[in-house]
């Protein structure tokens, strides 16, 4: 798959799941679509606002099962809301069913609000090698803002919070076990990834040019409007009854990962096709381990179809916000990347 591509759908889905671990949960549930729960209804939206308030580190797996082997991408994000201070170690991993393990990308980021400016400080995510760092600057215009998901003001966040609850079309709570209560809940695919309400995700990627930029917006504003055709998100989420924070998350986004692998492959395919890649490079991409581009359709298409996929997510308060803070060595040796124009 093309780096830049996969990285963003690899991203769209860490934030998918931290958004969605402020804001959802996992599980098939069967259950007439008009089995809500008012109760466990409040007791969800009252622990969605109550996650606004924290300084939080979200410890996230997301698994995806394949007839080859498994992918596993990790993201461990510890933010602190305000000021804004930011630290994220994404990794993804293939080990194969003889469990040998390949690295695909592994970086490390610090993020930061100062003078109306967000400052993201990037590894370059190249595996087994010396880490450069790249800063990069956002002017923190109103659009942008509105784009970052931890920078709402509280009625932002409070709609937000209010749009995931109107999207709730199942929801009733488990007897509670040991100070947790478990809901177990599910979503109206619909109205989950009504795009009109979600981020920009193509404003993530600043490598992109705006020519490239446009072309992701579409293609992620075209995936969006399948997604809303796929299975509702089910699952369960745990809430703390002492403190009313949910602490942990659990989905199932088997059909969810399949469709993007789907919009994935189909643009990687039209990539090469353009690209007008040789025999020989092809034969040399299947040779290397790890993940392949395979050129049989047929074969990716029975490999996506017989591949599942969950994501769980752990929250738990930050002790030292400390460990947040830009490295001198990090501040010092960062490249600059070009500015960006005011958005």
């Amino acid at each position: 798959m093309n780096f830049k591509l996969m990285k963003i759908v690899f991203v769209f889905f860490l934030l998918f799941g931290i958004f969605t671990g402020r804001t959802m949960a996992q599980e098939l549930i069967k259950a007439a679509v008009s089995d809500i729960d008012p109760a466990a209804k409040q007791l969800y939206q009252s622990a969605l606002m109550n996650m606004d308030a924290q300084n939080a580190d979200y410890d996230m797996q997301l698994m995806i099962n394949m007839p080859m082997g498994n992918l596993v991408a990790a993201g461990d994000f510890q933010y602190q809301k305000s000021p804004l201070l930011m630290k994220n170690i994404i990794k993804a991993q293939f080990f194969t069913m003889e469990k040998q393990q390949f690295p695909i990308f592994s970086m490390t980021q610090y993020v930061q609000a100062a003078d109306e400016q967000l400052l993201i400080y990037s590894s370059d995510g190249q595996p087994e090698k010396k880490e450069k760092w790249y800063l990069q600057r956002y002017p923190l215009a109103d659009s942008l803002k509105r784009n970052i998901f931890l920078l709402p003001t509280g009625e932002q966040y409070a709609k937000q919070v209010q749009d995931i609850v109107d999207a709730v079309k199942i929801i009733h709570a488990e007897n509670e076990n040991a100070g947790i209560q478990r809901l177990n809940i599910a979503f109206d695919s619909k109205k989950l990834f009504d795009n009109k309400r979600h981020v920009s995700f193509s404003d993530i990627d600043t490598s992109l040019s705006p020519e490239d930029k446009k072309g992701m917006a579409n293609i992620l504003n075209d995936l969006f409007m399948v997604l809303q055709n796929s299975s509702d998100v089910s699952g369960t989420v745990d809430i703390d009854v002492n403190t009313h924070k949910i602490v942990r998350t659990e989905l199932d986004l088997t059909d969810q990962i399949r469709i993007v692998a789907k919009a994935a492959y189909t643009a990687m395919a039209a990539e090469e096709e353009k690209a007008g890649g040789s025999e020989e490079q092809t034969t040399a991409a299947v040779d290397k381990p790890g993940i392949n581009i395979i050129k049989d359709n047929a074969a990716v298409q029975d490999v996506i179809d017989h591949s599942t996929a969950r994501v769980i997510i752990k929250v738990k308060p930050i002790d030292n916000v400390m460990k947040l803070a830009l490295p001198q060595e990090v501040r010092d040796s960062a490249k600059e990347m070009k500015p960006l124009k005011k958005i």
